[in-house]
């Protein structure tokens, strides 16, 4: 596995969308560490070769039959 993908501008931009518009929908805040969670994530996905807005987006997006039984909230 390839490790420090090096992003170039464009794809720098793409992945600071997806973060803001991904912690819009959830209603999280700039500067908060869940921020900072989810850009995290992003660039984990980005190191692992999923590129683009929609892609990454998708890629955050687990629907609630995929997770495990334990993590649902009842």
């Amino acid at each position: 596995m390839k490790f420090g993908s090096t992003a170039n501008p464009q794809q720098v931009a793409a992945m600071g969308h997806v973060v803001d518009a991904y912690c819009k929908h959830l209603g999280i805040g700039h500067g908060t560490p869940e921020e900072e969670h989810i850009a995290s994530l992003v660039l984990a996905l980005h190191e692992v070769g999923i590129r683009g807005e929609s892609e990454l987006l998708r890629a955050l997006i687990v629907p609630d039959h995929r997770l495990p039984s334990a993590s649902r909230e009842h």
